[in-house]
């Protein structure tokens, strides 16, 4: 499950969104499916500080918070979490 929860996290998430920069403060939350019918919960937490997106992954279903995401990028409508 690792193994996948790792790989999800260099998926590129694109959420259409129409906000304005700290419209995304928080929480946002939806269910990963996997191939062999799982399906897990997985919670972006987003914060915007001193002019810079910054993310965390939590995998409630696992009982994982907290992880380190890569690079959060904000372009127009959409926005994208390496």
């Amino acid at each position: 499950m690792k193994t996948i929860l790792y790989s999800f996290l260099i998926v590129l998430i694109t959420l259409n969104l129409n906000a304005q920069e700290n419209d995304l403060n928080g929480s946002w939350s939806g269910k990963l499916k996997l191939p062999n019918g799982i399906q897990l919960t997985i919670v972006f937490n987003i914060q915007f500080s001193d002019g810079i997106y910054s993310a965390t992954l939590d995998s409630p279903d696992q009982g994982v918070k907290g992880i380190p995401c890569g690079e959060v990028k904000v372009i127009n409508d959409s926005i994208s979490i390496h």
